[in-house]
């Protein structure tokens, strides 16, 4: 197991991965029956194109439409000049036929769309399938989840080397919550779907980086808000691969030694300082056994580890407490 390697099997793995890179698999590792879709977010790099533009993504809807499966196109306007728009995939499975269906699709959008740019307002949601969990597993995901935010935060970094900004607002930490919470354990995930005491102000909340709200609200999937934007088809497939496999966990860890680390974990005062932090955090000793706990494939592993680790770099702090975003060296071919 990774996590166990000593001090010099480390240092060949990390030297290892700083020459490993990551290409678009014809399939991933995650059992089949776990569906799952995503939402690719783009900006266009000239903010302001006339609204005439929109026949653009018009045409794509109807290029789209026309496939084996549906996609839904979206575009975002401001003063009646398009900024962006989005890429809504049916639901999908882990099959090869898939995955060149997605590919196919996003690089058909991404041309369509104009000059595509990831920036700190945009984000690639991931919806799973929860038919997998049984009663208890959600309680057991979210302790996973808190656990490692830190973690998963730089991982879904993807290839930047800090979270958007954006995600203090629309997708936020998590395991300040969990830790501080002194109900059941049943009772976290109706605060964390209300966002509030439980019996208060009963309305759903989306706005949390694993959002729970859909489970109540009728589109029954979980929903993995965190990642940043990217036009990186690996990427993407890695993240929903990581994801996918994180509900597969849920019962291969030491509950009492998530619980620890759990409590452990010390917090700023605010959501966006959280964040901040996290985007200082480059722990590989923890990124091991996160991975030795989700994959069982080697090969996963390395993927995840290349993309938590990137070119072994923080943001620097001027990203860090600013609104943009740092890039890593490139890791993807």
């Amino acid at each position: 197991m990774n996590s166990y390697l000593g001090k010099s099997m480390k240092q060949e793995l990390l030297n290892y991965l700083s020459k490993y890179y990551l290409g678009y698999r014809d399939k991933v590792t995650f059992d089949s029956d776990i569906t799952f879709g995503v939402e690719v977010e783009v900006l266009t790099k000239h903010l302001y194109y006339p609204a005439q533009y929109c026949d653009n993504i018009v045409d794509l809807r109807n290029r789209v439409m026309k496939k084996d499966m549906d996609y839904i196109v979206a575009y975002e306007d401001y003063d009646d000049m398009v900024v962006g728009g989005e890429l809504i995939s049916p639901i999908l499975i882990n099959l090869e036929d898939c995955w060149q269906n997605l590919k196919s699709t996003v690089e058909e959008f991404i041309k369509y769309t104009g000059d595509a740019q990831i920036t700190y307002h945009t984000a690639g949601h991931i919806h799973l399938g929860h038919d997998i969990l049984k009663e208890g597993d959600l309680v057991k995901l979210v302790k996973l989840y808190a656990a490692f935010e830190p973690i998963i935060f730089r991982f879904a970094a993807g290839e930047f080397l800090n979270i958007r900004a954006g995600a203090t607002s629309y997708a936020k930490p998590i395991a300040k919550k969990v830790k501080d919470f002194t109900g059941s354990d049943e009772d976290i995930i109706s605060k964390l779907c209300f966002d509030g005491n439980v019996g208060t102000l009963m309305i759903p909340f989306k706005y949390n980086g694993l959002n729970l709200s859909n489970l109540i609200s009728g589109n029954d999937t979980l929903e993995f808000r965190v990642p940043n934007g990217t036009l990186s088809l690996p990427i993407w497939q890695n993240n929903v691969n990581f994801f996918a496999h994180l509900l597969m966990a849920v019962n291969n860890y030491d509950e009492e030694l998530i619980d620890y680390y759990l409590s452990n974990l010390s917090f700023p005062f605010n959501d966006r300082a959280i964040v901040r932090e996290y985007n200082k955090v480059l722990d590989f000793d923890r990124a091991l056994e996160l991975a030795d706990i989700v994959f069982t494939d080697e090969l996963d592993k390395l993927y995840f580890l290349r993309q938590y680790l990137k070119d072994g770099k923080i943001a620097s702090e001027e990203i860090i407490n600013g609104y943009q975003l740092e890039k890593s060296a490139p890791f993807v071919r």
